[in-house]
């Protein structure tokens, strides 16, 4: 009876040795695959995808075991992959089981063996153990000069969890045409809102305002022909600057970095008209004699007197004028525009062109080309009914909300002919303009 309990206790033991000594034995043909790799301080998930495009296997682990975002940095050059994982997730913490092509990594579950108790020979009560009813499982006692009790449970618990998740995203892009009649038709799911966003987004397509100008600056005077310098001279000095503007409606249109603009403006230019003469009303010659001398033939004597004549005034008349001379056009400009900077909220540009003036109305005093340069009211045909000036500046646009927006231009604008007609004398207005206004884009 002994020799047979010797017998079963050896072959148990030998069953539980080859039990956990035959998974650790196994050499996976995937784990000896070679692998080069050099990452440093990389997320893990990352680094299995490395390995994954290298090698051509696919990996799963659980998530809550081994965290995707640690981060892993391992160097290896032509090694077995199995060496590199250990590497990676540790040396003999997690366990490694192949299915097809796919490597599933998984954390070992440790054995809990029970200790072994072993009792003094010298303790009589353990010699002869009391029979129980119901026996511990797995329990062999061997009774001899000493005894032996082995208790052991072995408890084998194994979970394998693959989980595997692959997303497949199939973009395809379909162009319909469909054939309809000509005329204007409205979609029933066209949204005007958005596309109206959209151009206000990309500062594109029509606009429209309002503006004020104010301009600054005098005209210059030029003789046509030099007989009429001191005309010219005599203009000049009695001239000043005068308030001087322009307000009106613009629109445009604006596309990605260029635009045009035009609009219509009323405008108001002029100078400060003061001028003072005097005219001779009435007056006498008074003769003087300057020397007498006489000649004698016969008995005849014959005397001459040299005499000088002179004007004596009897009354002067000093006329004075003072008058604020206007000129009012009716403005058409024609202007390109190009965008050198533009964001969400500013646009800056440069801006040029030309501008057609067109006369409404005037009321001014002109100096006459008689001898005593007189004055008088200026006639409508002594002005030019259409003059034409270029334009060149620079400018801002602050983009509000709803389409709203505000603008700040500063220009130079010069007129390119004399604003008189049929008079010796060449006028011209040579401005800086300094414009702001709000605009709408449509």
């Amino acid at each position: 009876m002994l020799l047979t309990l010797r017998y079963y206790v050896s072959f148990t033991l030998l069953i539980l040795f080859l039990f956990k000594a035959g998974p650790a034995g196994a050499q996976p043909l995937l784990l000896s695959r070679p692998v080069t790799i050099s990452v440093s301080n990389q997320p893990f998930s990352s680094v299995l995808l490395k390995l994954s495009r290298e090698t051509g296997i696919r990996f799963s682990y659980d998530p809550v075991q081994l965290s995707p975002q640690k981060k892993i940095s391992v160097k290896a050059f032509n090694k077995p992959l199995g060496e590199v994982l250990n590497q990676i997730v540790g040396q003999g913490a997690f366990a490694y089981r192949e299915v097809g092509n796919q490597l599933v990594i998984y954390k070992k579950i440790t054995d809990k063996d029970t200790p072994v108790e072993v009792t003094n020979p010298s303790d009589q009560k353990s010699i002869l153990p009391q029979p129980k009813k119901n026996p511990i499982p797995d329990t062999v006692i061997i009774t001899r000069t000493d005894t032996v009790r082995i208790n052991k449970t072995d408890t084998l618990v194994r979970t394998e969890t693959l989980v595997q998740h692959d997303t497949i995203r199939h973009t395809d892009t379909v162009y319909m045409y469909k054939t309809q009649k000509a005329g204007r038709q409205t979609l029933p799911n066209f949204n005007k809102n958005s596309i109206q966003n959209r151009k206000f987004r990309e500062h594109n397509g029509f606009f429209a305002g309002i503006e004020y100008q104010q301009l600054l600056g005098k005209m210059s005077f030029k003789a046509t022909e030099q007989t009429y310098t001191g005309l010219s001279d005599s203009m000049d000095k009695a001239s000043s600057a005068l308030l001087k503007y322009s307000v009106g409606a613009i629109v445009g249109y604006d596309y990605k970095r260029i635009g045009v603009e035009s609009g219509i403006h009323l405008t108001r230019l002029g100078e400060m008209f003061e001028y003072e003469y005097s005219k001779q009303l009435g007056g006498y010659y008074k003769t003087d004699t300057v020397d007498t001398y006489y000649t004698v033939t016969g008995i005849d004597t014959t005397r001459y007197y040299v005499t000088d004549s002179s004007w004596v005034n009897i009354d002067y008349k000093k006329f004075s004028y003072k008058n604020p001379n206007t000129y009012k056009y009716l403005e058409i400009p024609i202007l390109a525009k190009l965008r050198f900077y533009q964001d969400e909220k500013l646009e800056l540009y440069i801006k040029g062109g030309l501008i057609a003036d067109f006369l409404v109305s005037h009321k001014a005093i002109y100096i006459k080309t008689d001898a005593d340069q007189s004055a008088d009211w200026l006639s409508s045909s002594l002005l030019k009914p259409m003059l034409l000036s270029w334009q060149a500046g620079l400018g801002a646009a602050l983009n509000l909300q709803n389409g709203l927006g505000f603008l700040l231009d500063i220009s130079y604008r010069s007129q390119g002919s004399s604003q008189y007609k049929d008079y010796p004398l060449s006028k011209k207005f040579n401005l800086f303009n300094i414009k702001t206004g709000i605009f709408v884009r449509l």
